[in-house]
């Protein structure tokens, strides 16, 4: 299944709705929003929004960036803001919502002294692949204000070291922008930034309630926690692993 914002992009037999293109070292991303946009209002979502909040009283229905357009060969990703509770109406309804957030690929190295990345396990409480393992952390970008019309690649540098303060308290270093992935369950589309991260002797643990688990995983351990786990990993994750030839 194509993408709906960019042409292109890898995609791979035994994961439909996924896919991944390079970023290539001097690319500089740009995201740009059209401040102007207005999501309209609908009797319908409001209805499946208060089912999900009757469901979920802590639900809140913050501001979001949503993709109209991605330019895989210049990084330059146009956005406007829109409305969580409209997100969480698809695919009951076609909003015409792709989320845009950021996933931090951390290298590190194992307990045994080997190469890996790190993997958190999503909790049942987010809104799509609870309780499956992922490359992160990740989440959405804040809206910023209607002053502010560009996130330029140190902005996104930056949401990317929130999400690793908030949801595994510790730094990165060496952030490089290096892939973008799309996938279709979860209408997003993902930068991927790869980073260094040195771990704690006991571990990593989870600093919230967005990871039930994390854990550093061996890059040669990989092919088989794939397999083993196939059903448990989301999607842009196992693309990934092919990716990046881990897998």
């Amino acid at each position: 299944m194509p993408c709906p914002v960019a042409p292109g992009g890898v995609a791979f037999a035994d994961l439909p709705g996924v896919r991944v293109w390079l970023a290539p070292p001097e690319m500089q991303v740009s995201i740009d929003i059209d401040h102007s946009f207005r999501p309209p209002r609908s009797g319908l979502v409001d209805e499946i929004w208060a089912k999900h909040v009757a469901g979920n009283p802590k639900l809140y229905n913050g501001p979001l960036l949503s993709v109209v357009g991605f330019d895989p060969f210049h990084g330059i990703v146009r956005c406007v803001p829109d409305e969580y509770r409209r997100l969480m109406a698809q695919p009951e309804i076609d909003c015409g919502i792709t989320l845009l957030a950021v996933s931090v690929v951390l290298h590190c190295t194992t307990p045994e002294g080997l190469p890996g990345v790190v993997l958190g396990l999503r909790s049942p409480r987010t809104r799509i692949y609870g309780g499956c393992w992922e490359l992160g952390p990740s989440g959405g970008f804040d809206v910023p204000p209607a002053d502010v019309p560009v996130l330029d690649h140190e902005a996104v540098l930056e949401q990317c070291e929130e999400e690793l303060r908030s949801e595994l308290a510790l730094p990165m270093s060496s952030p490089r922008l290096t892939a973008v992935t799309y996938e279709h369950a979860a209408n997003c589309l993902d930068l991927i930034v790869e980073a260094e991260v040195e771990l704690p002797p006991e571990g990593p643990k989870p600093a919230n309630w967005e990871y039930l688990d994390v854990r550093a995983v061996a890059l040669k351990d990989l092919p088989s926690f794939d397999a083993e786990h196939a059903e448990r990993i989301i999607p842009p994750t196992r693309a990934l692993f092919r990716f990046f030839s881990w897998v």
